[in-house]
């Protein structure tokens, strides 16, 4: 195991892999090993022995989170959605205080087009993190697509009552005139934005 932490140091994900898999084969029960060894294949695209690991490791700790969010993200690199929301519903329940879960949750179901189940599972992320700007966007991101830009709108005005200062918060306000087809206070917000955070790259 720790031969394979100093090949990945090397950046060579191949012979820390096949350490890890030696490691596995000397110890089946080696969480770390097996965890780490998801990754591994998750970030090379090889997706099916993760999903059987993962499902593995969950029969014998039902309650490991990392488990069940590289079970997701396998599920989602072969493109079976549904299996990744039920995952994501899994964790909600065993983690119910968790906004990352309703979040993920809702990235899946905003993919399958269900926009009011997608609206739920980000109400639910916003509520556990009130301040996050990357739900919020979500949240948004639903409002233009149903055309509710009153609603939207006040939704950020909202958030800019907590956080003036926030450069992101007048991006969002960009974005909602520009659905708008309202170019001129589009660029206002945009430079009010850059005013704030000269790095803002977006």
């Amino acid at each position: 195991y720790h031969l394979a932490l100093a090949h990945l140091q090397n950046n060579d994900r191949p012979k820390a892999a096949a350490s890890l898999t030696q490691a596995i084969a000397l110890e089946p029960n080696f969480v770390e090993a097996i965890l780490l060894l998801a990754e591994l294949n998750l970030r090379k695209g090889d997706a099916s022995p993760v999903v059987a690991a993962m499902s593995q490791l969950i029969k014998q700790h039902p309650r490991m989170a990392q488990a069940q969010l590289l079970l997701a993200a396998a599920h989602l690199a072969r493109k079976d959605l549904d299996s990744a929301a039920e995952v994501y519903r899994q964790l909600m329940a065993i983690f119910p205080k968790e906004p990352q879960t309703p979040f993920l949750l809702g990235t899946v179901l905003a993919r399958q087009n269900k926009l009011a189940d997608a609206r739920r599972a980000f109400d639910t992320a916003l509520e556990l993190a009130p301040d996050s700007l990357l739900t919020l966007e979500q949240i948004l991101d639903l409002d233009l697509l149903e055309q509710r830009y009153q609603a939207a709108s006040e939704r950020v005005q909202k958030q800019m009552e907590k956080q003036p200062k926030t450069a992101e918060l007048w991006l969002l306000q960009a974005k909602i005139h520009l659905a708008r087809r309202d170019s001129s206070q589009a660029e206002a917000a945009l430079l009010k934005a850059i005013e704030l955070n000269p790095n803002l790259r977006a």
